[in-house]
């Protein structure tokens, strides 16, 4: 309901202002106004002084920090606060981006109808609607593009906030990675002949590097039983 942010801190600052995307700005009390302000002034201001998108805050939440958390939401499968499910969906050719675990809790308002000066006016307006849909010919039904059901949130690259290639390894697995910088890990781990051909798809690569990690895993947990033995 609002725009200048961009996509990324829209989602970020109704996230800490705890309103779900698809309230109406003429439903929010003033409340909730001013600290939809208050945290958009106060993310923009970082996001400035540090010249990078940085949304979690570590005096309200140290532990996300602490591990290196810098959204809370955005392009993520779980909600990095609760842990609960984040939805995306698009609207208007954006996505939007809401947590399910109570984060964001939906508001559920009744429609509001303009009132009926009188019976006669009613019966009037009614015989206008029907009149207007008698003259107009049929025409087939177009389903609209601009907005979508909200669904689990399958997290991207994403080029606009971007995350190093060992935090998203070691975070969401070698999935995250394109298929160059999961070859230059391998390459650097295992050697020019542990790469697999170059003609080879991300899941046979996605399979090598987990191959790999594994076997160094291995080696070490190996090499540290025999250092405490006797």
């Amino acid at each position: 309901f609002f725009a200048g942010p961009g996509n990324i801190y829209r989602a970020e600052i109704l996230f800490l202002a705890g309103v779900y995307p698809t309230t109406t700005g003429n439903n929010l009390d003033r409340q909730t106004f001013d600290k939809i302000w208050d945290v958009s002034v106060q993310l923009l201001r970082r996001g400035y002084d540090t010249g990078s998108i940085l949304t979690v805050d570590a005096t309200l939440d140290p532990s996300l920090a602490a591990r290196g958390e810098r959204r809370y939401i955005y392009n993520q499968s779980r909600c990095a606060r609760c842990s609960g499910k984040v939805s995306s969906w698009n609207m208007s050719g954006r996505t939007c981006y809401a947590c399910e675990g109570g984060c964001q809790p939906k508001q559920f308002l009744l429609p509001s109808t303009p009132p009926v000066k009188s019976k006669a006016a009613a019966k009037a307006k009614s015989n206008e609607v029907i009149a207007a849909v008698a003259k107009k010919p049929e025409s087939k039904v177009v389903k609209s593009k601009r907005s979508e059901q909200p669904t689990q949130h399958v997290p991207f690259i994403s080029h606009c906030a971007p995350v190093t290639i060992d935090q998203r390894l070691k975070e969401h697995g070698p999935e995250r990675l394109t298929i160059k910088e999961i070859r230059s890990i391998i390459e650097h781990k295992g050697g020019s002949n542990a790469l697999p051909s170059k003609s080879s798809n991300k899941a046979t690569h996605v399979q090598a590097i987990r191959n790999l990690l594994q076997k160094e895993s291995m080696l070490s947990t190996t090499s540290s039983a025999t250092c405490h033995l006797p």
